[in-house]
């Protein structure tokens, strides 16, 4: 195969769906099984080059806050804030040659990035996908320079040029030094980039959307052939329309020849009796809707207080389980071993029990200090407030937030509500005269 190395660039916009793609984190993966073989997706490779570098949408929000600040300018909603650079190896190299290779070209292209003046940091995370045809990673950076964002003037074509040449070189080297040290086992090598040869390189996204293309293709050629049988079935219901026309004015002319020839002096009394039983049909079928509607609404609020309750037994269990940490760490404050029964029933005074049950009450909340913001992994643009457990993992306190000022001012709120409440224990604490 021919050597290339290819970027693209990336809107706001797109970054949810390129993450979801970069990780695998599809919501419905049935469009993507064109290319992706989803039984060798455990050998792919993810990789953060700092500490938050998979939280993408943190790192952009950061630098464009940085942009604004350096330039004194709103940021345009169509700056390009992401970029990924893109390249393939051989499908004959295994999963550990991959691996290997595409460890040692990130720490390549971190010292490239900065050897032509781009922000330090700015690679955010390496994908190496080994569950498609073509062996791959993708190399998500930020275009920072100066600490703002400029895409434009980062890759312009000396950048491109240089990319190209200096990332086939090491490639070059790299699979030289490889073959030089198992001679047994040699990995194919690689034709040279030609950028006059006329041949068309067909990007990740191109191949995708050409796949996506082929599938929406199918889907319309089931949509015709719906269409068709609609159409057939429609053709079927008007034929059965004038049969059924036929036979309401064969009976309407049977029932005259009948009024006709018996002449009966009843017969505008049974018409009056049919037409009162018709309507006292469509009376009855209007008010088995309305009780049928009146039942779906019934079900739905049952439910929904069932959900109510349901969440209202979560929260009370959390509440408990904070007021006794709380308790336990007043008795502590007092000097006693909690651990102790004998120490529990010495505890002091009245008032200094009353104290307890109050703080204990007031302080089924959760530590302020242990809060934190992020994006809402499972709602995409959305974000949530947080709470960091012992164990270093984060459990949700409040979600669905549609940006992070409304997050941020239910955290602020939340943590003006704690500093009252220990303002009103100190309070406590002077009028019994402090500690003992």
């Amino acid at each position: 195969m021919q050597y290339n190395i290819h970027n693209e660039k990336y809107q706001t916009k797109d970054v949810g769906g390129i993450m979801k793609e970069q990780f695998r984190q599809y919501e419905d993966s049935s469009k993507y099984r064109n290319y992706v073989d989803e039984e060798r997706t455990h050998n792919n490779v993810y990789k953060a080059m700092s500490e938050d570098g998979m939280n993408w949408y943190r790192r952009i929000r950061e630098a464009k806050e940085s942009t604004e600040e350096v330039t004194g300018k709103a940021i345009r909603k169509d700056a390009v804030v992401l970029c990924s650079t893109v390249e393939s190896v051989p499908a004959s190299w295994d999963i550990e040659v991959c691996q290997n290779y595409f460890q040692d070209k990130a720490d390549w292209f971190t010292e490239f990035l900065e050897d032509k003046g781009v922000d330090k940091d700015s690679l955010l995370s390496v994908a190496v996908h080994l569950d498609e045809t073509t062996p791959h990673a993708t190399y998500a950076w930020l275009p920072m320079k100066d600490e703002k964002l400029q895409a434009k003037n980062i890759l312009d074509k000396q950048f491109l040029r240089d990319l190209q040449k200096e990332s086939q070189d090491f490639t070059f080297r790299w699979i030289d030094d490889y073959n030089s040290n198992h001679i047994d086992h040699p990995i194919e090598k690689m034709d040279p980039y030609q950028i006059d040869s006329g041949r068309k390189h067909l990007q990740e996204s191109e191949y995708k959307e050409m796949k996506i293309a082929e599938s929406v293709q199918q889907m319309r050629q089931q949509l015709e052939e719906t269409m068709q049988q609609i159409g057939d079935l429609e053709q079927r219901d008007e034929e059965l329309s004038v049969k059924t026309q036929e036979a309401v004015e064969a009976k309407e002319l049977y029932e005259n020849k009948f009024i006709e020839i018996t002449n009966a002096p009843n017969i505008e009394s049974y018409d009056s009796i049919v037409k009162e039983n018709v309507d006292l049909k469509e009376e009855l079928s209007l008010k088995d809707r309305i009780i049928e509607k009146l039942q779906e609404e019934t079900e739905r609020f049952r439910q929904t207080i069932e959900d109510l309750k349901e969440t209202a037994q979560e929260w009370k269990e959390k509440f408990s389980d904070m007021a006794h940490k709380a308790g336990n760490k007043l008795m502590e404050y007092f000097g006693y071993d909690v651990s102790n029964d004998d120490s529990i029933r010495q505890f002091p005074s009245r008032e200094v029990s009353a104290g307890i049950n109050e703080l204990t009450e007031k302080s089924q909340q959760l530590d302020p200090k242990s809060l934190r913001v992020i994006p809402d992994s499972e709602n995409e643009g959305m974000f949530r407030v947080v709470s960091r457990q012992d164990d270093g993992t984060y459990q949700t306190v409040q979600g669905s937030f549609a940006n992070r000022d409304l997050a941020e001012q239910w955290q602020r709120n939340y943590d003006d509500m704690s500093k009252q409440l220990a303002e009103d224990l100190s309070k406590g604490f002077e009028q019994n005269g402090g500690m003992k």
